[in-house]
């Protein structure tokens, strides 16, 4: 049956408009119709997402559609400032929101203690990394995994090597390397960040490997900050829309000129090489009988044959180690705040007592430690100064806003707390 006329009219107009809007859409400027259409499509994504128990959250200061309070954050240490002046603002639970996922920030012990200790079942997870774990991390970094059974595998076997009794055994490294920082102060005082950065890389390495870092120039220790430089930069609020949107992932022509995934295969194959590097130096040496006592030694006892964890998850584990205890710690020994100033009197006090017990610390810096050079079992010498008085400021975060847990239960309501 052949369409009425009227039908053929109406159609007609409507045909007529799609094809001139088709033919206005091609003469514009690839950039302006694909940023259109992406923006466009996050509208939809935001208006389909949008969750209703939202209204039952925390309070918190308002952000915008879709990117939340991703603006609100500045780059660097500031971001520490912001989030300071939210909590006094909105109380001791606020919440933020980067992308489509929401941020609770718990600002008293007891809060913490309710959240994370009494109900850790639930908040004990990550959320979606896409361009961290996935793809920087090629699924390998224990910080960054989900509440899996892979993570409570590897959980299961760190807790059974880094158990109280070994770190007793690990003093006599902090004490030796200790040591050797107070003569590098008292050689190159003006080089105090690359001492104490030197100091805190020694002794995780030595802890994870079962190596010295004899010097800032050594080999390992640059390759060591090259890692960590680029695990600070992806884990900047807001620095790869695919881990603010994880959705998106699934979706790469959402992204057209996103170059995410191929800077993130280029990032995991430069840390890959180095951590994976390390990793084999050490099973050469416990082959050959020379490995030191250290994490990585036990691991691969307890692992042998990578019959439960694989090679390159190992590799990564082992040097989590060296994430978690370098810069983590020499921020806090470099930027902290002492009311007092330590003469050059308490420093020369450190090497003369030092030179008691040992040749010269100047001379054979590659040499390992003992519990004769380290000073293990004496007591406090009474020539030695006394510190006392001091304050700390402020305690730095490798990563800018720390990373986060994640819930995989609802029960932080806007409800009058307890406490």
């Amino acid at each position: 049956m052949a369409p009425s006329q009227s039908t053929t009219t109406t159609a007609s107009p409507v045909m007529d408009i799609l094809h001139q809007t088709f033919e206005q859409l091609q003469d514009l400027p690839k950039l302006t119709l694909y940023s259109g259409i992406s923006a466009l499509i996050l509208l939809v994504v935001y208006l389909t997402l949008r969750d209703p128990r939202r209204k039952h959250m925390p309070p918190g200061p308002r952000g915008l559609p879709i990117i939340g309070n991703t603006l609100q954050l500045p780059q660097g240490d500031e971001v520490s400032q912001v989030i300071i002046n939210w909590a006094k603002q909105y109380g001791e639970i606020f919440r933020i929101r980067l992308g489509m996922t929401d941020y609770i920030y718990l600002n008293t012990p007891e809060a913490v203690k309710e959240l994370m200790d009494k109900k850790s079942n639930i908040y004990s997870s990550r959320h979606a990394m896409p361009m961290a774990l996935d793809t920087v991390s090629d699924g390998n970094r224990m910080l960054f995994m989900g509440y899996t059974k892979q993570w409570r595998e590897l959980r299961k076997i760190m807790h059974s090597i880094l158990t109280s009794t070994q770190a007793v055994n690990y003093q006599p490294i902090q004490m030796y390397e200790t040591r050797q920082m107070c003569v590098d102060l008292l050689d190159h005082p003006d080089q105090f960040y690359h001492h104490t950065r030197r100091y805190t890389t020694s002794v995780v390495m030595q802890v994870a490997y079962g190596h010295r870092v004899p010097s800032w120039n050594d080999k390992d220790v640059q390759e060591i900050y090259s890692v960590i430089d680029n695990f600070t930069r992806i884990t900047a609020p807001g620095a790869w829309i695919v881990d603010s949107f994880p959705t998106l992932a699934k979706y790469p022509w959402l992204l057209p000129f996103s170059n995410w995934k191929q800077k993130g295969r280029e990032i995991y194959e430069h840390d890959s090489k180095i951590y994976i590097g390390f990793w084999d130096r050490l099973v050469k040496e416990i082959e050959d009988g020379k490995a030191q006592s250290c994490v990585g030694l036990d691991l691969y006892y307890k692992n042998k044959d990578y019959k439960i964890i694989p090679k390159n998850m190992v590799a990564y584990t082992v040097a989590g180690v060296l994430e978690a205890g370098s810069e983590t710690v020499s921020l806090p020994c470099s930027f902290a705040n002492i009311d007092i100033i330590i003469a050059k009197y308490f420093l020369d006090g450190v090497f003369e007592i030092s030179t008691r017990h040992e040749e010269d610390p100047r001379g054979n810096r590659s040499r390992s430690w003992n519990k004769e050079t380290a000073g293990v079992g004496r007591r406090d010498e009474p020539s030695l100064p006394s510190c006392g008085n001091q304050r700390y400021i402020k305690i730095p975060s490798v990563t800018d806003v720390r990373t986060p847990e994640m819930a995989t239960s609802q029960q932080i309501r806007n409800e009058p707390s307890s406490h």
